[in-house]
């Protein structure tokens, strides 16, 4: 009977070495993010592709108005996230980038600026308004959800306060039919970022109960504040996802290409403010 195991054991091992490497099943999208603001006339434009398996995600940037995420540079990761890579081939490069710590990055320059700029931020309120059955999309059954969220924000400037009020309407679409954890590297639910770390948090736990990813976001910021309290500021940013497959991707899809030099994300008031924050200074 041992005899038998062990040769059954060596023919499974022979029949399943081959798949070692092979491409595995995933999903490719493409997605178009605009952000218009009553501040600007220009519409900013980002649009991604991305190929996702499991916990591993490579997101390209075909469009890109920001020089930090240039046009055909993209994001690595192989942790659902947690850790991501931002690579320039055309630098040959890159470097590693820590999402809590860029969220903590509005604090860590705060701090570099040696008390000129203190900013406080009040409990931030967040409420679903709504939930339905959504549209189709891309095929994908949806379900709709309405929130809003609002907080507000104090901030001294060499001793001179500036008060803003923040409330976000945001419109999501997500699709439960989609289970790739690193499918919310760039489909995220949760508004853009406030710049605070606690209160990003706070608002994304709440987000984050809704279940499924989203295919489509739509939320619309209005501060009001400034000098005279006066001021306000409306913000439509739109994550529409316009194509989704799913196909086999190669692994060597989230490997970093051998021979790209590490470089350091460096901003005034700190050498490395990345390492820093992970000290907790």
């Amino acid at each position: 009977m041992k005899s038998v195991l062990v040769r059954t054991s060596i023919a499974c091992w022979l029949a399943l070495a081959p798949l070692a490497g092979v491409a595995s099943a995933g999903v490719f999208y493409r997605a178009e993010t605009t952000v218009q603001s009553s501040a600007r006339s220009k519409i900013e434009r980002t649009t991604v592709d991305a190929w996702i398996d499991g916990n591993k995600a490579k997101i390209l940037f075909r469009e890109s108005q920001n020089p930090m995420t240039a046009e055909g540079s993209y994001l690595l990761t192989q942790d659902g996230g947690k850790t991501l890579l931002l690579v320039n081939p055309k630098e040959r490069t890159y470097m590693e980038l820590d999402l809590e710590a860029m969220v903590g990055m509005l604090g860590s320059l705060e701090s570099g600026l040696g008390g000129m700029v203190d900013i406080e931020f009040s409990e931030p309120d967040v409420e679903i308004l709504d939930e339905a059955e959504g549209d189709e999309i891309l095929g994908f059954e949806t379900r709709h959800y309405r929130v809003r969220s609002s907080f507000g924000m104090e901030m001294k400037i060499l001793g001179m306060k500036r008060s803003h009020e923040t409330e976000t309407l945001q419109d999501i679409w997500v699709t439960d039919e989609l289970k790739d954890p690193a499918l919310a590297v760039w489909l995220r639910k949760d508004p853009p970022s406030t710049g605070d770390e606690k209160l990003d948090r706070i608002i994304a736990a709440e987000v984050g109960k809704l279940e499924g990813f989203p295919l489509l976001t739509r939320a619309v910021s209005t501060s009001v504040g400034g000098r005279k309290g006066k001021r306000k500021t409306t913000t439509t940013t739109t994550t529409k996802v316009v194509e989704l497959k799913k196909m086999k991707i190669e692994a060597e899809e989230f490997e970093l290409p051998s021979g790209f030099e590490k470089t350091e994300l460096v901003t005034p008031g700190s050498a490395n403010p990345f390492k820093a924050m992970r000290k907790g200074g």
